[in-house]
């Protein structure tokens, strides 16, 4: 195990929905997290 963190290609990623924020506040930015391990 490296523990590198690294990019993925931004156009191989894909959200298909969010859920709505609370009333007064916006979504500012989505993190997404891809954890992997040896098969």
């Amino acid at each position: 195990d490296t523990n590198q963190l690294t990019d993925a290609p931004a156009d191989e990623v894909r959200i298909a929905a969010l859920p709505e924020p609370p009333e007064g506040t916006e979504i500012a930015r989505v993190d997404v997290v891809i954890r992997l391990r040896r098969a």
